[in-house]
């Protein structure tokens, strides 16, 4: 079986380069760190993860674009109080991440 496609989109190189560190064993990823490039390419992956502010866009510019095509889409972000479930990246393990991102993956 393929490994699922996961495009991720944030602004912060560093977050960029450990969220690549972390998942490329078990998926294929790619990084944007500017929404407006990686939109139009939102429909060729499994799953987006993505930053929620950003000087190019936020969260509900990738939401949008995911929706038509049924990509799911992680808001894995430093800022509170965005959506009623959220990933705070500064507070949060990777182990809660990939818990997330396989549950999202088996329900597609």
């Amino acid at each position: 079986m393929d490994k699922p496609r996961v495009l991720l989109i944030d602004d912060d190189p560093i977050i960029l380069r450990m969220l690549e560190h972390e998942l490329k064993q078990n998926f294929i990823t790619t990084s944007y760190s500017d929404v407006l490039r990686a939109l139009p390419l939102v429909k060729y992956f499994d799953l987006v993860i993505s930053d929620f502010s950003m000087p190019s866009g936020d969260g509900y510019d990738v939401v949008e674009a995911a929706l038509p095509y049924d990509v799911p889409v992680i808001i894995y972000s430093g800022a509170e109080n965005i959506a009623h479930k959220y990933l705070v990246s500064k507070h949060d393990p990777i182990g809660k991440l990939l818990a997330i991102i396989n549950n999202v993956l088996r329900d597609i």
